[in-house]
């Protein structure tokens, strides 16, 4: 009974604990809330902050976001209600620091058509005060400001003048807007003013003031248009709670830095912050009130170490001082039996050094024993089913028959979790590459035999009759004889499970194809059968047709998903046919032969060369299929649309680099209307298809090239390859190096390309799996994943295969790696031994070969 009760009690905590790992982290339903910090001298960025919402808003359907403008003592206290918050750099430092805040995007701002991710301080006077011709000139004078809390509107004020003059020797006097100010300063009401860098200007652009009425003190010429008065910083940032999930903060990034520019505003990748740490430690401002105070909190964290080695020696020698007493004592006692007992130790320490080395070898068997996760796994199981079955003997034989019900039922579950451990671990195993293959030549019939006689019982289970059609003499298979019966099994298995007084069937065949023989198995049943929409998913792991399937015959779901691995790793395939009531097919086709396949690097054909995206819109389903069919042969990457709103869509998500218009869809022409007025789109070239003569009317509104239905192919793709140009053409720059990585994309930013930057190669394989470049420049040495890891990792899927590389690294390779990079990468430039000319050189050799459609590009190093 006490054996019966701990049973009991471990297989009731043991689900507990899956229950608990089941339930879901998240609530789906709960909209993501977003503050936004709100300030008078940057007042526009709420309007780009509410615009950034509404973008996500449609990039992640199924989920919404809601905005709340407040200020930033409101936007610190509450930051633990809210998942992301759009503020300044102090803001942004503080949520760091104290929230465990993470920024995943640096707002963009473009000012005299160059994109700007840092701002400073602008302290500026009249332009005819002689008086004031330095910041030591400020000390006494009437300053205005507009925020005493903007970073750059007056904190960077005070860092800069700190170093000048005592602050309490400057009046300030606040003002309600930029525009006050600066008209006040013009005025000559105010001595000096103190603006964020760009807002200056912003006025004198919009024709508010004009800037030869002021002069800027302490000027410094940096990477913005207009001169500031001290050290450039990060802009404002886009921080992420702790508590939403990493998959939701990738997805969110990405969707940042692929944003279109709005009103001049935009998202880069996340700066570095620590200068905007350094000044608010010297201002001593939050959160940074008492650096460089020592209390005794403080103290006690600097030392809380020492304080607690000391208080753990204290104890020790305590603890070791008792020790010592009760053994000397101890000692003492039994030092007048020690003469007596040596005899006694000598006789024995022959038996105890024997049983010392059957330890150590007990100890190494069962290291090597749980150095197997698999054995790990199972042995618990097994004890449970064992326990099961000898407590099912000992209940028949005390009469408690009562107990048997539940014994069997704790028996049977730890059978069905064993085998379900079983299965994972050998999809574990394929999924890992850890799967062999152990290929042998037997013979096909007794094979059949042999699997016959092991799934009779399951047919006559359910009452059903087997029939096996095969000749007498199938030959021989060179395969793996195990992972071949347990394909056969599982689908009999299967077969038999899901019918009930019907008939199974097994037809074996060989069959000659290409001048490759093959087996082919066809298990046919009369069973349930199955919809198209559950043969579509049947293949998948842990699935099955539905969950009524799952509630009335049991599985996991695992058994097809195994067979369908083990078909593949032995260079066959698996099919079904089904029909709902009527029955299934399932059809296993392997090599007679297999044959272990082993690449070499030297053997790997030529890669097709990317050509592009084309988005073709048109409703027509078979010119559509037609030309996607013969644009994917060129090299193109195709996407289709069928009406006015799908087509802009797609457009903005996948930039395409030429559209393929029907004039003849519901606002045909209004789309090309939209492409050649909107600037983001007025670049992609746009060819015109249409049954009827609108030549004049296309050209007018801005298309390339036009079409009138039917048409050929070639026609087409030389109207492709003459409207063919690269500057508009994307690049992926990864980069750990930020002024490496900032450098290489000003200089293809100037070359009219579009550019997109990672700093790791994990951020540039998720970048690529949303948006796709036409080149790669990479660099070998990155943390996390290095440069050979991230070709290797995009060469593995065939989609990528084909997107040039250039690698530029300051490595010596070795001949090895040499080798290895010249099968994989179109060029390998050196840092500090090309120029900007050569680069861009490279590139421009590239692109045209690409573009000319080259398929030997020139693999080269410079």
């Amino acid at each position: 009974m006490y054996r019966l009760c701990c049973i009991f009690l471990l297989l009731l905590c043991h689900f507990s604990v899956a229950a608990d790992l089941l339930q879901t982290p998240e609530n789906a339903n709960t909209p993501f809330k977003i503050a936004v910090l709100q300030q008078h001298d940057r007042a526009a960025l709420v309007e780009h902050a509410q615009a950034t919402v509404n973008y996500l808003n449609t990039v992640f359907t199924d989920i919404r976001f809601t905005m709340q403008v407040d200020n930033a003592q409101n936007i610190i206290q509450q930051a633990a209600e809210f998942d992301f918050m759009f503020v300044s750099p102090s803001v942004a430092v503080q949520l760091e620091k104290d929230y465990q805040g993470q920024a995943l995007a640096t707002l963009r701002h473009w000012i005299d058509r160059q994109a700007q991710h840092q701002i400073s301080n602008v302290l500026f006077t009249h332009a005819k005060r002689d008086d004031i011709q330095s910041l030591q000139d400020v000390r006494g004078k009437l300053l205005a400001l507009v925020d005493q809390h903007s970073f750059s509107g007056w904190l960077l004020s005070q860092y800069q003048l700190q170093n000048y003059m005592d602050l309490a020797e400057v009046h300030l006097r606040p003002q309600d807007s930029a525009l006050s100010l600066a008209q006040k300063v013009a005025q000559d009401l105010v001595d000096v003013g103190s603006l964020p860098s760009g807002v200056l200007e912003q006025l004198a652009q919009q024709g508010q003031i004009k800037l030869d009425e002021f002069k800027i003190l302490a000027p410094k010429q940096g990477s913005l248009p207009l001169l500031h008065s001290g050290n450039l910083y990060p802009e404002w940032a886009w921080i992420a709670s702790p508590r939403v999930s990493q998959a939701m903060l990738d997805n969110v990034a990405i969707s940042l830095l692929t944003m279109a520019r709005k009103d001049d505003y935009g998202w880069a990748i996340p700066a570095n912050y620590q200068p905007v740490h350094k000044v608010l430690q010297s201002l001593r401002y939050p959160p940074y009130e008492n650096f460089g105070k020592i209390t005794f909190d403080e103290l006690f964290k600097q030392h809380a170490n020492w304080f607690y080695f000391g208080l753990a020696a204290f104890f020790a020698v305590l603890i070791a001082s008792l020790n010592f007493t009760y053994l000397y004592h101890k000692i003492s006692k039994v030092q007048a039996n020690l003469e007596a007992e040596l005899k006694e130790r000598l006789r024995t320490e022959e038996a105890l050094q024997a049983a010392i080395e059957q330890a150590e070898l007990s100890n190494r068997s069962k290291s090597q024993f749980l150095a197997n996760m698999s054995h790990e796994l199972r042995t618990p199981l097994n004890a449970v089913i064992g326990y099961s079955e000898m407590l099912q003997e000992e209940a028949e034989d005390l009469g408690q028959t009562n107990y048997l019900p539940d014994l069997k039922k704790i028996h049977g579950a730890g059978k069905h979790l064993l085998a379900l451990i079983n299965d994972i671990l050998d999809l574990s195993k394929i999924e890992a590459g850890k799967m062999d293959l152990y290929l042998e030549t037997f013979n096909i019939n007794d094979m059949i035999s042999d699997v016959i006689t092991t799934i009779q019982p399951l047919i006559d289970k359910n009452h059903n009759h087997l029939e096996v059609h095969c000749v007498d003499d199938l030959g021989t298979m060179h395969a793996d004889l195990t992972k071949v019966r347990q394909n056969l099994f599982n689908l009999l298995s299967n077969a038999s499970k899901f019918t009930k007084n019907g008939n199974v069937a097994l037809y074996i065949t060989r069959e000659t194809t290409g001048g490759n023989d093959w087996v082919v198995f066809r298990i046919c049943d009369s069973g349930i059968g199955m919809s198209p929409e559950q043969q579509e998913k049947i293949f998948s792991a842990f699935i099955q047709a539905d969950a009524s399937t799952t509630r009335q015959f049991g599985g996991t779901g695992l058994g097809l998903a195994i067979t369908k691995k083990f078909c593949e790793m032995m260079g066959g395939q698996i099919k079904v046919e089904s029909q709902e009531g009527i029955g299934s097919t399932f059809m296993i086709r392997l090599p007679a032969t297999v044959v272990e396949e082993i690449l070499d690097d030297d053997e790997i054909g030529p890669r097709h060369i990317y050509q592009g995206h084309i988005l073709i819109v048109d409703r027509d389903t078979n010119l559509r299929d037609n030309l996607k069919r013969t644009l994917v042969e060129q090299g193109y990457e195709v996407f289709v649309a069928t009406d006015a709103k799908q087509a802009l869509k797609l457009t903005y998500k996948t930039h395409p680099n030429f559209v393929i218009l029907d004039s003849e869809i519901p606002e045909g022409w209004s789309i090309l209307v939209n492409f050649k007025t909107n600037a983001d789109l007025q670049h992609i070239p746009v060819i015109v298809t249409t049954e009827q003569d609108h030549q004049v009317r296309a050209k007018s509104l801005g298309a390339v090239a036009y079409l009138e239905k039917p048409f050929e192919m070639p026609a087409l793709l030389e109207l492709l390859q003459k409207h063919r140009t690269h500057k508009h053409w994307s690049c992926l720059v990864i980069e750990d190096d930020i002024n490496a990585r900032t450098a290489l994309v000003k200089l293809l930013e100037h070359a009219n390309w579009f550019v997109f930057e990672a700093h790791s190669g994990q951020m540039g394989l998720r970048f690529i799996r949303h948006h796709r470049p036409d080149l790669i420049l990479l660099d070998l040495n990155l943390p996390e994943m290095n440069g050979f890891e991230f070709i290797r990792q995009l060469r593995s899927k065939p989609q990528w295969r084909s997107i040039p590389i250039i690698v530029i690294t300051a490595r010596d390779l070795s001949p090895a790696e040499q080798k290895r990079l010249n099968t994989e990468v179109e060029s390998i430039l050196f840092k500090g031994t090309y120029t900007r000319e050569q680069l861009l050189d490279t590139i421009d050799g590239l692109v045209y070969a690409v573009a000319s459609g080259s398929k030997d590009v020139e693999q080269g190093t410079a």
